[in-house]
């Protein structure tokens, strides 16, 4: 909790700490959500991750009894399912999984 306000303060050694504490958990998270398709930009999404955390460290509000982390990792969920949005990566439907017509979007007919 020190780190937080003296990074709040602008305290460049404890936003270090920050980042190093949390750098590998949230590569870790970062690819079991966008897999090895994005393998390659991990780091990148990982800093914009800890861009959009440090900007928005002043509304993290421990009184909430939200702990840091899952705060942060509310930030990486979110911005890796952006990602994946930004990608138009296919999906299917669990309810049409089975039914490779409904899988097409048609019933018998072949799309064009």
């Amino acid at each position: 909790m020190t780190d937080i306000r003296a990074a709040l303060d602008g305290d460049l050694q404890a936003s270090r700490r920050i980042v190093e504490t949390l750098h590998r958990p949230i590569l870790a998270t970062i690819h079991r959500y966008l897999g090895r398709r994005f393998a390659e930009e991990a780091e990148d999404v990982a800093q914009e991750i800890f861009l959009k955390v440090f900007r928005s460290l002043d509304r993290f509000d421990p009184s909430r009894g939200v702990k840091f982390t899952t705060w942060v990792f509310t930030f990486v969920r979110n911005h890796c399912l952006d990602v994946l949005k930004k990608k138009r990566i296919p999906t299917v439907s669990l309810g049409s999984a089975g039914d490779p017509e409904r899988r097409m979007g048609t019933r018998g007919q072949e799309r064009s």
